[in-house]
């Protein structure tokens, strides 16, 4: 179906200049940094978790849920660097 536009002419490629004259950048990929995988969060969301429930409840659970939130965020930072 035409539709009475110009006749597509092919695609441009990276070798041609760009319209004011100046030559396309080319970058090096690279890989992506992924972190490996760790338990810390899970324990730090279950220390939170403990320590809310524990001013709901007693706060026996908070003062137990408070050293174990330290601890897993001290080991999960520890990781990452």
């Amino acid at each position: 179906m035409n539709t009475g536009g110009p006749e597509p002419t092919g695609e441009k490629r990276f070798s041609e200049e760009i319209p004011d004259g100046r030559q396309p950048q080319r970058f090096e990929l690279q890989p992506a940094v992924i972190p490996p995988p760790t338990y810390w969060p899970m324990v730090l969301a279950f220390a939170a978790s403990i320590m809310l429930l524990g001013l709901v409840t007693s706060y026996f659970f908070t003062a137990a849920g408070f050293p174990l939130l330290v601890l897993a965020l001290y080991h999960w930072i520890k990781e990452m660097r």
